[in-house]
């Protein structure tokens, strides 16, 4: 009796063990979900930033963003010192780093540079090209 008591609690603990491990904190962040601009400057073919500022809203009410949804819409929202919001809608590809878009007569892309779960740096513009681009920080908006 003392011998299948002592393996019973063995098991559980076990069980117990296993079933309480950690998740996997090492999953990859998602460009999934609305991103407030919060810094924007150029960056040099050699990856140099410079004239980084915050970025300053028009509307102090509205925070301008970018609406990614995982069907492929890109949504890339500004508001007017009126506080009045413009939306222009995309669908978007993402190939790596790049996101390619097109929609509303405009085809673009621009690079991902880094990305954590709550920032997002890119490269927008000029992409290929050996010229300044302009370079834009984000926040994950909660």
């Amino acid at each position: 009796m003392k011998k299948i008591f002592s393996i019973s609690l063995l098991l559980v603990l076990v069980l117990t063990t296993v079933s309480c491990s950690k998740d996997d904190e090492s999953a990859e962040p998602t460009l999934i979900g609305t991103w407030e601009w919060s810094a924007k400057g150029n960056i040099d073919t050699e990856g140099n930033i410079t004239n980084l500022t915050p970025y300053v809203n028009d509307c102090s009410s509205m925070k301008d963003s970018w609406l990614f949804t995982a069907d492929g819409a890109f949504v890339m929202s500004e508001s007017n010192s009126s506080c009045t919001t413009f939306y222009e809608n995309f669908e978007y590809d993402l190939n790596g780093s790049t996101i390619n878009y097109s929609g509303d007569g405009t085809v673009g892309s621009f690079i991902i540079l880094s990305q954590t779960t709550n920032t997002l740096k890119v490269k927008f513009g000029n992409i290929n090209r050996a010229v300044t681009a302009n370079y834009y920080e984000f926040t994950r908006r909660n």
